[in-house]
């Protein structure tokens, strides 16, 4: 079938054409353009939907000078499996006595992707990671007591084209902008405590000139943590408290932010360049805290808002930072 001028075969493959259309920086009727043809090539490869991309161009007409433009494109495997093992060898640090001597762990590590492309047949890539960590202190210095660890983590992401935002980009034609919605759930077990997180984000990756933009409309962290030995408890309690406390225990965040970054680099063999990275807001709990003033959450002990069961914080910041890169024939200095 015919769209705008292109003609689509797509034998079998199901995907919405408007984003092949929005690929192709070239019109029927336009005047030959290398640079076009290099966009095009680039804004497919940016879909990460095809392992073979071909730009050729025929005469249709040589006596009014016409090209006929195809493009071949082969796609990724749909569906993919990737196991990696790994061996682990580590000083970690007691989180009760941060300043005493590292513990020295062993640890193996089992990794398992699946990545299933264009799931939803509009040039999304769908992403599941389950990660499974074991490490094992083959002594304590103190009791001489064998401790053993493991984390288990689950994250589920969904990767789409283009920048989505409640419409606010729906004229958005560039592929290098890319929205991606992600879970994560996350259980950890060690020395000193049993912790549970649940992580929640929707990020939105835009690009404009040598501007990188990540803006996350809102990202939600829960946080809960038992079993506490009683030699965190101690440093809980203890005058730096107050900190830690909001480390270890039931919390909930709430927030959203923007981040720049820029870069002076136009050539990949540059020999200076600056970068320049800016967070101009990042507001955390403000939703939480209007809904405060209607429903009166409940205070904990410490005068901490929760809402159930959880500490919620609230708070508005903004950083920045810059950097000055230099590269000589012995490598890269920062």
């Amino acid at each position: 079938f015919d769209i705008n001028g292109v003609s689509y075969r797509l034998n079998g493959y199901r995907i919405r054409t408007d984003w092949l259309g929005k690929a192709i920086k070239f019109k029927n009727g336009e005047p030959f353009s290398q640079s076009s043809v290099d966009q095009t090539y680039k804004e497919l490869v940016n879909l990460r939907l095809f392992r073979f991309i071909n730009v050729s161009f025929q005469w249709s007409d040589t006596n009014t000078h016409v090209l006929d433009c195809i493009i071949r494109l082969q796609p990724q495997v749909k569906q993919n499996i990737t196991f990696e093992p790994q061996l682990t060898l580590a000083d970690v640090p007691s989180a009760a006595n941060i300043t005493s001597q590292p513990y020295r762990n062993y640890g193996l590590v089992n990794s398992i992707r699946y990545t299933n492309n264009n799931l939803f047949h509009q040039a999304d890539i769908f992403q599941l990671r389950l990660r499974n960590g074991f490490e094992i202190q083959l002594s304590d210095r103190q009791n001489r007591k064998v401790f053993y660890s493991f984390e288990n983590s689950l994250n589920a992401s969904l990767e789409f084209p283009g920048a989505r935002f409640f419409g606010l980009f729906k004229n958005d034609s560039s592929l290098n902008n890319r929205t991606q919605f992600s879970l994560t759930a996350i259980l950890e077990h060690n020395r000193d405590f049993d912790r549970s997180l649940l992580v929640g984000q929707w990020n939105i990756q835009t690009q404009w000139n040598r501007w990188n933009i990540t803006w996350i409309p809102f990202e939600v962290n829960y946080v809960r943590t038992l079993n506490i030995s009683q030699n965190l408890i101690n440093l809980i309690n203890g005058p730096d408290g107050i900190l830690i406390r909001s480390l270890y225990g039931q919390n909930l965040i709430t927030s959203g932010r923007v981040v720049l970054n820029w870069t002076s680099q136009r050539q990949p063999r540059q020999t200076q360049w600056w970068n320049v990275r800016w967070m101009p807001l990042d507001m955390a709990g403000n939703a939480l805290s209007m809904l405060d003033t209607i429903f009166r959450f409940k205070t904990d002990t410490n005068g901490f808002k929760t809402i159930l069961g959880a500490r919620y914080f609230q708070y508005m910041r903004t950083e920045w930072g810059l950097r000055w890169n230099y590269r000589n024939e012995n490598g890269l200095l920062s």
